[in-house]
């Protein structure tokens, strides 16, 4: 069987102003600590052991990339399109460094599917307007419980639930919906900035994948302050 991508999301509006600290890892957006060199941005990245370990599966399938890709078209509900990635709408072009990188515990036929994105910019104060220009209360608000689909797959549904935001992190889940109804298959997002580096952790599969999700978060916040310029 293979499982959808995470690709499109909708949430209750009323859970936006919930701010549940104690599930974002603790950003520190510090001008005075050593900031992240582009040439170290790809040792911030969990290898795929490490994920399975999290995860508790075995990844076979890789996929990399330098760049951000272009968001996915989700038409009228294009403003709620960071969500599906992120993507370049979201770290824009002022990044020093980025990588991606994609795991799948099957090439064709997967039911698990992890992505970590991780830009370094120039200094913690450009990485935090970044973050706060791309996850803004009032968009997030928005599309909060919006049901969206990608241009060209209209079979697959998505539902966007916001969970948390606040100026330095951000936690959402989009659930894949039939006919309007869930299946059980989502992903779990967390991304957040720390130092000059903002970052961000899915987790796709049926079932809850929060947790794993966020010990990958912690895990890439503490790559970066293990980092020495």
């Amino acid at each position: 069987m293979q499982a959808p991508q995470g690709r499109l999301f909708g949430v209750s509006v009323a859970c936006l102003g919930v701010l549940l600290a104690g599930y974002l890892p603790v950003a520190a957006a510090d001008s005075t600590e050593a900031t992240v060199p582009a040439g170290k941005v790809e040792s911030l990245l969990l290898p795929s052991e490490a994920i399975g370990d999290i995860v508790g599966v075995t990844f076979d399938w890789q996929k990399t990339n330098r760049r951000p890709y272009k968001s996915d078209d989700l038409g009228k509900d294009s403003a709620c399109a960071l969500l599906t990635g992120p993507d370049v709408e979201t770290f824009g072009r002022d990044y020093t460094g980025y990588r991606f990188q994609a795991d799948r515990d099957n090439a064709e036929n997967w039911e698990f599917t992890v992505q970590q994105r991780v830009a370094a910019y120039a200094d913690s104060d450009t990485a935090t307007r970044a973050f706060g220009k791309a996850f803004n209360k009032g968009v997030m608000a928005k599309c909060n419980g919006t049901i969206a689909a990608i241009k060209g797959n209209t079979k697959a549904q998505w539902r966007f639930r916001i969970q948390t935001i606040s100026p330095t992190a951000a936690r959402w889940v989009e659930d894949q919906l039939v006919n309007e109804e869930p299946i059980g298959y989502g992903c779990s997002n967390v991304a957040g900035v720390t130092r000059n580096v903002l970052y961000s952790a899915k987790v796709c599969q049926y079932g809850n994948g929060g947790p794993a999700a966020a010990t990958m978060a912690e895990r890439i916040t503490t790559q970066v302050a293990g980092v020495r310029a």
